[in-house]
């Protein structure tokens, strides 16, 4: 199901490759601002906040710790702007790609196909499956941002302190295998949510065109109880959805706050062996606290996918529908051979034309019919198909004309 679904996500940003590479960007100078917030916030505890209760501190350098919180704070602003703008633009483009793509393969297929499916059924794929299929690249810039952070994260927590850096490690891996059991024990419940969905639009569109009908043979009571049960399925699916959630989501949202906790705890205990000063237990509470929060988008990427994994398999099997026959172009044809001829007497504004169809059976008699319009001095080509249909009634239909 990962694997599947990052396959789903790579197939969509290579539609949008500039925009995502701005949002990939943005999410970079975000990691990096994260980091770099923590490591500014421990430098001005040890040589600020502390040295303020003892000896004090000059107004230069209370300022130039005010413009390094400041100025981290403006750059992270501006690459949050940045990922989030291209980001959304990415997710926006690539749901009306696809929802055009499927509306005109809907549009071109044969009659057969949707006398075979429900159009509510039809509808749910160019609306609900698109949405839900297209929902997961909201969160990848940010995601792949938290990964990077991630990294960034546990090089500084090595600096700071080893054994700090040993609760990241427990920490992240833990919330991995975590989201892994939760996404494969909604996979199958998203499933059936996505073919309820569909089964509520066939039912109501069914309802909407037959309401006549319906009402003409008495039928609404009928019709109303198939409405309930198609949602009491869709209501049963989702109750049963939500009840996962509610089991792995808290779980999930509690993990970084117990990371803090144990590094408050381990911290303490450093510092009082005199092993890390106060701005490193300061610096590494602030990049638990800051992971807290994108760490949750990480959660939300990865229940996202199994239901885009779904959303997507229900798309392709209606981008696999062959079109059927334009419209106004018929089966093959013969070809219609028209001649002119001299050698039949006409009065002005008439000319006189024999036609023939050419096929591999043998040729009708040749006809000769009269054209009734203005004087033509050179050897026109066949006219039209209009021309040669009114012409040359003995062909079966008026593909195909050559001169």
């Amino acid at each position: 199901m990962f694997v599947a679904g990052i396959r789903i996500v790579s197939r969509y940003v290579r539609r949008q490759p500039g925009r995502f590479a701005l949002a990939m960007v943005g999410a970079t100078g975000y990691a990096a601002g994260v980091v770099a917030t923590a490591w500014i916030l421990g430098w001005v505890t040890d040589r600020l906040v502390i040295p303020a209760f003892s000896e004090g501190v000059g107004t230069g350098a209370a300022v130039a710790g005010a413009v390094a919180v400041l100025g981290v704070g403006l750059f992270r602003a501006g690459s949050i702007m940045l990922r989030r703008y291209n980001g959304g633009i990415t997710g926006f483009r690539t749901r009306a790609d696809l929802r055009t793509r499927v509306t005109d393969t809907l549009l071109a297929a044969p009659l057969e196909h949707h006398r075979q499916h429900p159009t509510g059924e039809l509808l749910a794929h160019a609306d609900a499956d698109v949405q839900a299929s297209t929902e997961v690249l909201d969160p990848v810039p940010f995601s792949v941002g938290v990964l990077i952070l991630a990294v960034f994260s546990l090089i500084a927590l090595v600096l700071v302190d080893p054994w700090i850096a040993g609760v990241a490690l427990v920490l992240f891996p833990s919330l991995a295998l975590l989201n892994r059991a939760y996404t494969n024990r909604i996979r199958l419940l998203v499933a059936e949510v996505q073919a309820r969905i569909a089964e509520v639009s066939g039912v109501a569109h069914e309802s909407f065109d037959g309401a006549l009908v319906v009402k003409t043979l008495g039928l609404a009571d009928a019709e109303t109880e198939r409405m309930e049960v198609a949602a009491g399925h869709l209501r049963d699916a989702r109750i049963r959805v939500g009840r996962v959630r509610a089991t792995f989501e808290p779980a999930i949202d509690a993990l970084p706050s117990l990371g803090i906790i144990a590094v408050a705890l381990v911290g303490a205990v450093r510092i009082g062996s005199g092993d890390m000063e106060p701005g490193g237990l300061v610096e590494a509470a602030a990049l638990f606290g800051l992971l807290a929060f994108p760490v949750r988008i990480v959660g939300f990427f990865l229940q996202e996918l199994p239901r885009s994994v779904v959303a997507t398999a229900r798309i392709d099997a209606v981008l696999a529908t062959p079109p059927g026959p334009a419209a106004g172009v018929g089966p093959p044809c013969p070809t219609v051979r028209c001649r002119w001829s001299s050698t039949t007497s006409a009065s002005p504004g008439q000319m006189a034309l024999p036609c023939s169809t050419t096929s591999r059976s043998p040729s009708p008699p040749v006809r000769w019919w009269r054209w009734w319009g203005p004087p033509v001095r050179a050897r026109p080509p066949c006219a039209s198909w209009r021309f040669a249909s009114w012409m040359c009634p003995t062909a079966p239909c008026v593909w195909g004309v050559s001169t």
